[in-house]
């Protein structure tokens, strides 16, 4: 694959500042190493793909291999991802000024301040990127690997970053772009020799568009729940839905994409037309700044770019291209994808397109390693809990499992990025890097549960009852047990003991037989202990560490019993 462009060629140095009446002017340098251009990735077709890279603020005497490389694909299909750039995540973005006028400025929650971060216009049709056939990707299969052969293009101009960990992330529609080019990258590297490979290392999918079927109908629920229709106009929107159901059920795809707009319509409609990607809001990101700035003759010549910019939202002859697409599944790519890369699902709780309720299900359903419905999600905090008086700002809620890690945003619509913009780059980082997402751990565990009293245990002059939980009971390896407080460094009350054991540890296991207790040293669960579970409660405590047991079938707070460190 080829670019139109030589090495040279393709750097950017700086772009038109301003907007005024549709005409661009001032300058903006750049802050970084950037280039842009087009891939030819099919010679046959002619179809070039254009993409716009910038290199990580971070980059230093470590070089430019130390960095990651996020790639950033806006969905659609046909929504160009350099909307992604000047209205959500990019190093700068064009702000609104006032009526038709728009400024360059700088994003300091902008993705590349540790990566190397890429834009591309994808599928061809899509934003700056143009066929000169007339021919368009007709399927996911198709679309990937024009862009397979886009990145290698891209890393023959640019062999320098080639070595680094690639992770492609993208929103919206980008649910099904992303898991199918990971497909083609993991069986086309297969056959390549290890200097070929694409470096691909994770998958980032926000509020992503995966599973239609589901998704459309939560669509009726996530309405229903906000009161933009009530139960009578809820039924209207459930018997559309079942149509829309009955046209996949006999594969038309034209039907089924037509039916399943009908659904949300309708949803829309009586609820006064609210934004579909952020229920709070009336409109969609405004647009239109940017399209009359990528219109303008300078910004283009400056950006290596030709023709019109094309930005459309599943309206557009690329969507027309991939109709049999649109309303298709692909979810069961996941457990085949997690064996070899890293995935990340993060949503905001606003958006009614396909937001949180469809990945938390879609990820329930799928229940990762047999283990995932069991998991305690963490409240992901700005700094850890101090133990006393108030919590830090919450930005989110964690949970994770060897490569599988989910984020839900709240008060955060479609966009996250555009909503959320340091938290997004927190998120991003802590994810890429592999760090701790702070925070704590809900105090309690609910359960039915049913004890008996098995004895008593005496230390120094305190009567400590014994209760026995039958049955099997697993620990959960993510989840240390906390205090009320939220404190995870815990320990055992001074003396404590068991009948026939010493002083035990947080969850130790007593004996051969695998029972577990809860008294004990400081320590972490253990991963994939498992057994009977023993709890022992102070009989003359006044409530304090005793408080939220049950004497019988009842909800139990696990975790209260032992001291904080």
């Amino acid at each position: 694959m080829k670019n139109e462009k030589n090495n040279v060629g393709d750097q950017v140095l700086a772009i038109p500042r301003y907007l005024k009446d549709k005409t661009s002017s001032g300058i903006y340098n750049l802050q970084v190493t950037s280039y842009a251009g087009y891939i030819n990735v099919d010679q046959i077709k002619k179809n070039y793909l254009y993409y716009w890279f910038f290199e990580s603020r971070a980059t230093g005497q470590s070089g430019v291999s130390a960095s990651p490389l996020v790639i950033w694909l806006n969905g659609g299909p046909g929504a160009s991802s350099l909307a992604g750039l000047f209205l959500e995540n990019g190093p700068f973005l064009l702000k609104d000024t006032g009526e038709n006028q728009a400024e360059i400025t700088e994003n300091e929650s902008g993705w590349n301040q540790k990566v190397h971060l890429m834009y591309w216009d994808q599928p061809v049709g899509t934003g700056f990127s143009y066929t000169d056939s007339g021919s368009y990707a007709k399927s996911e299969q198709e679309l990937s690997e024009q862009f397979f052969n886009a990145l290698q293009g891209f890393f023959e101009l640019h062999e320098e970053y080639r070595a680094c960990d690639l992770y492609i992330t993208g929103e919206s529609y980008g649910g099904k772009y992303i898991p199918n080019m990971a497909k083609v990258i993991k069986d086309k590297n297969e056959s390549l020799p290890e200097a070929q490979r694409i470096n691909l290392k994770g998958l980032a999918i926000g509020d992503g568009w995966m599973y239609p079927r589901l998704q459309t109908q939560l669509q009726v629920n996530y309405g229903y729940e906000m009161g933009f229709v009530d139960t009578l106009q809820k039924s209207t929107a459930e018997t559309l839905y079942r149509e829309f159901c009955d046209a996949l059920d006999r594969k038309d795809m034209t039907a089924a994409f037509n039916l399943g707009n009908n659904v949300s319509n309708m949803i829309l409609s009586c609820g006064g037309n609210p934004d579909i990607y952020d229920v709070r809001r009336w409109s969609d990101l405004p647009i239109n700044n940017l399209k009359d700035y990528l219109s303008c003759d300078n910004v283009k010549d400056a950006i290596h770019a030709k023709g019109d910019w094309q930005f459309a939202d599943a309206s557009s002859i690329v969507a027309d291209n991939l109709m049999n697409d649109l309303e298709k599944d692909v979810t069961g790519l996941f457990p085949e994808l997690i064996e070899k890369y890293r995935l990340l699902f993060y949503t905001g709780n606003f958006d009614m397109s396909c937001g949180y309720c469809g990945t938390e299900q879609i990820l329930q359903s799928w229940n990762y390693e047999n283990k995932w419905m069991g998991l305690i999600r963490k409240v992901w905090t700005n700094g850890q809990p101090a133990g006393t008086g108030d919590l830090p700002q919450t930005l989110g809620y964690v949970k994770g499992l060897d490569n599988l890690s989910q984020v839900v945003i709240p008060n955060s619509g479609h966009q996250v990025p555009a909503s959320k913009p340091i938290t997004s780059l927190l998120m991003l980082n802590n994810w890429v890097f592999n760090q701790e997402f702070t925070g704590y751990l809900s105090a309690t565990v609910q359960a039915k549960i049913k004890w008996v009293d098995t004895g008593i245990a005496i230390s120094g002059d305190v009567k400590t009852t014994v209760r026995y939980l039958s049955g099997t009971w697993t620990a959960n390896p993510e989840t240390p047990f906390v205090g009320a407080d939220g404190n995870s460094k815990l320990k055992a009350k001074t003396g404590y003991t068991l009948p026939g054991t010493n002083e035990g540890v947080l969850c130790g296991k007593v004996g051969e037989s695998g029972d577990v207790f809860l008294i004990g040293k400081e320590r972490d669960i253990p991963s994939g202990l498992s057994g009977n579970l023993f709890l022992c409660i102070n009989d003359d405590l006044d409530g304090i560490y005793g408080a939220g047991f049950a004497d019988n079938e009842g909800s139990v707070t696990v975790g209260v019993i032992i001291d904080a460190a």
